[in-house]
């Protein structure tokens, strides 16, 4: 195993002779520790593993509190959509209209407040592209507002299983491992 040297007299990755694989001479390194450090030391990486381990440490109770506020929105997303397809839907389409064109709008605002900077051209671009997008979204809403009940029904058919797994899952876990016992409630809530 020999060093590799660089047109100065500084070292740098350690390798050993392979057989040509291909016709080609490939560079194995020294051993996987070395290969590592160098790989992580070469890239930035090790940097940027060291400071996500040390925020990550910091602010744990946060990201835990984040992901169960996830896991509440979403279950009474799934409820709502089970109730109140229809409306969610339709909810969703117009947030995500009027999400695309506020977004066009301020791409459009920051493109006048820039105008004589060097990045006026890609800004333009990007309001540009943003604006066709918008259009796009608007069309396709408006050509399929028609099929929008369709969705509302497949969503509640959907909904109506995972609400009842859940439901299943959460007596199971809570009041033993006899969900059979709850079969009444299952029945119920089958309606």
């Amino acid at each position: 195993m020999g060093w590799v040297r660089n047109a100065g007299a500084s070292r740098t990755r350690p390798q050993t002779r392979s057989p040509p694989i291909l016709n080609r001479c490939l560079a194995i390194h020294a051993s996987s520790t070395e290969a590592t450090n160098w790989f992580l030391t070469s890239t930035g990486l090790a940097k940027f593993l060291n400071q996500f381990a040390i925020d990550f440490q910091l602010c744990w109770k946060e990201v835990d509190y984040l992901c169960l506020i996830a896991l509440g929105l979403s279950l009474v997303l799934t409820v709502l959509f089970r109730f109140l397809a229809g409306a969610m839907i339709w909810l969703l389409l117009v947030a995500l209209v009027l999400g695309s064109f506020g977004g066009t709008g301020y791409l459009w605002w920051a493109w006048y407040g820039m105008r004589g900077t060097s990045g006026e051209t890609s800004m333009l671009a990007y309001a540009i592209t943003l604006s066709i997008i918008s259009v796009l979204i608007l069309l396709i809403v408006v050509a399929m507002r028609k099929r929008v009940e369709l969705v509302a029904a497949l969503f509640r058919e959907a909904t109506t299983p995972l609400f009842l797994s859940i439901i299943i899952e959460f007596i199971s876990n809570h009041f033993g491992s006899k969900p059979h016992k709850f079969r009444y409630v299952i029945d119920y809530l089958q309606w």
